[in-house]
């Protein structure tokens, strides 16, 4: 192995540009993997995004399916209870 001279600034430079240029090279392949990643990320929340809007306008729909049976329900119920009283009165002008 060849021992640097002391007063070898051509050397102490060349090695210190190599350093520098293997560190550049590793920061970019890191971005280049972290963008690789986000890319990968973002992709992946569009489409849990699109599931859950799929999801809330099914739910949407039920609870408007749900909200117009209730309320035919209560037009029934209050239907039957005319009809009761209808037939209470009419059962009890018979008999008098």
């Amino acid at each position: 192995m060849k021992q640097p001279y002391k007063n070898d600034n051509y050397h102490d430079k060349c090695v210190i540009c190599t350093f520098q240029s293997k560190l550049v090279e590793y920061e970019n392949a890191t971005i280049q993997k972290q963008r690789q990643e986000l890319r990968l990320l973002i992709a992946e929340l569009k489409d849990r995004d699109r599931e859950l809007n799929e999801l809330v306008s099914g739910h949407r729909q039920q609870l408007e399916a749900w909200e117009h049976d209730r309320e035919k329900i209560q037009r029934l119920q209050e239907d039957v209870v005319a009809l009761q009283r209808e037939s209470v009165c009419a059962s009890h002008c018979k008999n008098k």
